[in-house]
């Protein structure tokens, strides 16, 4: 049995692989909590809308993009764009090391493009998963999808602010300033 998860944990990510069923007594606690989203929703946008008129200030940074016509709903995370060239080319690494020596809770994104996950960008991990055969399965490289590439490498992940006091929230706006 471990063989087998130790196999399928590569496919993790694209939700292929293992189940993940709620247990009942989450479910009486999600429950109780969804009593309470408006508020969440609510609280979370006023303070991530007025986070983001903050960030547009910020040579080199911008907000995440919700169109006027569109409501975010509850900011599943919140993840500015980074502009390297406008930040005398530092690298993103660089920029978010530097974020976190000031005490910035920040990382680039989590969620790498798909089509660099082993289930894409290894032809022995496609179609054999499947247990078929097909000439048509394309083998992914770095670099054949550019668009999903640079969203991913010029995108940074921020906590979303939802209890946190106003105090912290500038402190974070003073860090991006400083950096």
């Amino acid at each position: 049995m471990e063989d087998i998860q130790k196999e399928l944990k590569k496919y993790n990510e694209t939700g292929l692989g293992f189940k993940h069923r709620i247990h009942p007594v989450s479910a009486t606690i999600a429950n109780n909590e969804l009593r309470k989203i408006d508020f969440y929703i609510s609280k979370r946008n006023k303070v991530l809308n007025s986070f983001s008129k903050e960030i547009k200030k910020i040579p080199g940074l911008s907000p995440p993009i919700t169109r006027k016509h569109l409501h975010r709903g509850a900011f599943f995370g919140y993840r500015p764009f980074f502009n390297s060239s406008k930040l005398n080319n530092i690298s993103i690494q660089n920029f978010i090391r530097i974020l976190q020596a000031e005490g910035m809770e920040v990382r680039q994104a989590g969620n790498q493009p798909l089509h660099l996950l082993p289930l894409f960008s290894k032809k022995s991990n496609g179609p054999t998963f499947l247990k078929k055969k097909n000439k048509y399965y394309r083998n992914y490289k770095s670099g054949d999808l550019p668009n999903s590439e640079n969203f991913f490498n010029s995108t940074l992940s921020l906590p979303t602010f939802t209890f946190e006091s106003k105090k912290m929230v500038k402190q974070y706006i003073s860090a991006f300033k400083k950096v």
